[in-house]
């Protein structure tokens, strides 16, 4: 079946009515078009109505005992489908004439990397609140009207279902951030629908006004905490709390400005009913304020430790049971975190970590010290030279970060081939090494997955099976979350670095995923040049004492100095450093450092 077309409702039988007759009105072909309607715990009056309009239109009917919202039908929805694509409709939308054919001609054109397309919304009815579901433009995800490819939902596990009946919002977005993980969504204006004009009580609106900003910044926070490298793409600010002081400063203003000024003086009870609702959701956002700051330092969020073996991990660290997840995590500044644009000093330490496990006694013998070499560019041969004549002669197990496209050109293969016989393990750095993604320099995180599939396969090509680099390392350290896991078969070990903990949840590493690799980011005082991390001292203290730390520094920074204080370092740690190919061994038990 071609596509299937998914309508939640609930207590709306005669919206429904007029959206169903819109698309009978289109005559759908029912050999690969199937209309289902979700009844999500419609009173017992509208529920009969619903089941008499959807048999009448021909709609398959499913009928939710229990309220629990829009998403959850939705999922429902999707779970019942059986077409190729699959497009959400509100029950208080209307087709345009032409929208069926319309479509199926899209879909019938549409390249195999698009993963949904976006349609027009005209807001009908002219009062204060009926503009505020139009799409005119695109770029909204609006699931009033959207398609969406039924593998690609299937595969993301469709709607967040946290998104319920007491916080609906947001929930169309980060569907949408996942969705454009697997490739993008295009819009067509033509494919339009009407929006009915929205039905308001003033007065209910007004006494609501508390619980609704209420509402709408629970689903705001929810939506930023998971989707952090995605927030900017549907946000003006990049962050929650930008949107939060956007909303504690100007909501109000926003609230009335966005709206064409004749509207208020055609709806004046509305127009104050509004402006009373703003100023006391912006007065409520000012009290909830000190809650959501609390939730943040102390009760965050966490998305990836899902995806954390825990035994396995504590097995590697040498603790005698599984760990909570928050046992490794890297601490954060916040003063640093707000001043880091002027001051540039590190935000996120694991010396507090390293702290609690001598201070709880729970060091093992276990002590592994590993060293990565990131921008290993291979054009510059003088400065690789160095580097390999250093830590051959001092005979040191590292990892070399390489860019892909440097692995793939064959004049560099000599060069590549004397950085393996050095002692290193080669991992693959990103392809080019450069991008961008929004307010974070980064190649990886604007990659969906099918590009960087075809990436990484391209890379990994070029070696023999046996040698193939088993690390990827990601230029300017920020990668998602959700690209670590699916990274992971195609690599044994992830890695990272402080851009990439707001993306996983802080975790310091290594941790073992539950689909099998590893995830090892590097934090300050060990992440830095050499000379710096010689004078933290960090390494005297913390070294030999149980711990799983990754040294890591760049290439054109050593080389600066000619590798001398590269070199004073490796005569420092030498004695710890474990080799890389630990994490393609699986038993650790009876490993102590030094020894692979």
């Amino acid at each position: 079946m071609l596509l299937s077309i998914v309508i939640p409702t609930r207590n709306r039988p005669e919206l429904l009515s007029k959206c169903l007759e819109s698309l009978a009105s289109e005559g759908l072909d029912r050999t690969d078009t199937e209309v289902i309607v979700v009844d999500d715990a419609s009173e017992s009056g509208a529920a009969e109505k619903t089941r008499v309009l959807c048999e009448s239109r021909g709609a398959r009917r499913i009928r939710l005992e229990k309220r629990t919202g829009a998403s959850f039908a939705r999922n429902c929805g999707i779970n019942a489908s059986s077409g190729e694509w699959i497009a959400f409709l509100d029950d208080d939308v209307r087709v345009a004439a032409g929208w069926y054919s319309h479509l199926r001609d899209l879909l019938g054109t549409t390249a195999a990397e698009i993963a949904g397309i976006e349609g027009r919304v005209i807001a009908e009815g002219d009062g204060l609140w009926d503009r505020e579901v139009q799409n005119e433009t695109g770029g909204l995800y609006l699931t009033c009207h959207i398609v969406y490819r039924a593998s690609v939902l299937k595969r993301i596990a469709g709607f967040d279902e946290h998104f319920n009946a007491q916080i609906p919002s947001c929930e169309d977005h980060e569907l949408a951030s996942r969705i454009l993980r697997w490739g993008p969504v295009v819009y067509h204006h033509s494919l339009a629908v009407m929006h009915a004009s929205r039905r308001v009580n003033s007065l209910r609106y007004l006494l609501a006004s508390p619980m609704r900003i209420r509402s709408q910044l629970e689903s705001e926070y929810y939506f930023y905490s998971k989707q952090k490298d995605m927030y900017h793409l549907f946000r003006h600010c990049t962050t929650f709390f930008g949107t939060y002081r956007a909303i504690l400063l100007k909501h109000a203003w926003t609230s009335l400005h966005r709206r064409p000024a004749n509207l208020f003086a055609r709806h004046p009870v509305q127009s104050a009913v509004l402006q009373c609702s703003c100023i006391v959701e912006q007065a409520f956002a000012w009290i909830l304020l000190p809650v959501f700051l609390v939730r943040y330092c102390t009760k965050a969020l966490t998305f990836f430790n899902d995806g954390v073996d825990p035994v396995l991990t504590a097995r590697f660290w040498g603790f005698a049971h599984a760990m909570p997840s928050h046992t490794y995590r890297a601490s954060s500044n916040l003063f640093r975190a707000v001043m880091f644009s002027v001051t540039r000093k590190p935000v996120y330490s694991i010396v507090p970590f390293l702290n609690r496990r001598v201070r709880s006694n729970q060091a093992s013998s276990i002590a592994r010290c590993f060293l990565r070499i990131d921008d290993v560019f291979l054009d510059n041969k003088e400065a690789v030279e160095r580097m390999c004549e250093i830590t051959s002669r001092k005979g040191i197990p590292y990892l070399a970060a390489v860019i892909g496209s440097h692995i793939t050109d064959e004049r560099y293969s000599s060069t590549l081939k004397a950085v393996r016989q050095s002692g290193a393990d080669i991992g693959l750095h990103g392809f080019v090494h450069e991008g961008n993604f929004g307010p974070y320099n980064s190649e990886i995180l604007q990659l969906p997955f099918p590009r960087l599939s075809t990436s990484v396969e391209k890379v990994l090509a070029v070696f023999p099976e046996s040698a193939r680099p088993f690390v990827f390392v990601p230029p300017f350290n920020a990668i998602n979350r959700d690209q670590i896991l699916f990274l992971g078969k195609y690599f044994k070990v992830i890695c990272g670095g402080p851009e990439t903990a707001r993306f996983t949840d802080k975790t310091i590493g290594p941790v073992a995923l539950l689909n099998g690799s590893w995830y090892f980011p590097a934090f300050h005082p060990f992440y830095q040049g050499s000379s710096a991390i010689l004078r933290s001292r960090a390494l005297d203290r913390y070294g030999p004492l149980g711990c799983n730390i990754c040294f890591s520094v760049h290439m054109p920074d050593e080389a600066k100095d000619r590798f001398r204080d590269f070199s004073a370092l490796i005569d420092h740690i030498a004695d710890t450093l474990t080799s890389w190919e630990i994490f393609k061994q699986g038993s650790f038990a009876d490993l102590r450092y030094g020894v692979v």
